[in-house]
């Protein structure tokens, strides 16, 4: 059985360790999880786009996969720092337009 559903939010998952206190100095990967409205994890496909914001005060981005749901991160500066993402897109593979939510 397949269900078709609507993203409902984003949720970040810090590795190692799950941890949202982070030392400087240190590289740490940062997923970014879809769910439904319904809290179902989504797994998403190559061509559905996130943005992520990482201020470039506490952080140096080192890699992020073309999907934006996956990065690695390096913490340069104490302090509290707000990360911030959106689903904004999917790809259409049979034409060059986005679909935007």
């Amino acid at each position: 059985m397949i269900h078709v559903v609507s993203p409902g939010f984003l949720a970040f998952v810090v590795l190692p360790h799950r941890k949202w206190v982070l030392e400087t100095g240190r590289e740490y990967e940062i997923i970014i999880e879809i769910y439904d409205t319904d809290s179902h994890k989504i797994y998403p496909s190559d061509n559905v786009r996130v943005v992520a914001e990482f201020p470039s005060t506490y952080f140096k981005v080192l890699h992020s996969s073309v999907n934006g749901t996956y990065h690695r991160v390096k913490a340069i500066l104490k302090g509290e720092a707000i990360i911030d993402g959106a689903l904004v897109s999917v790809v259409d593979e049979v034409s060059p337009f986005l679909k935007n939510f």
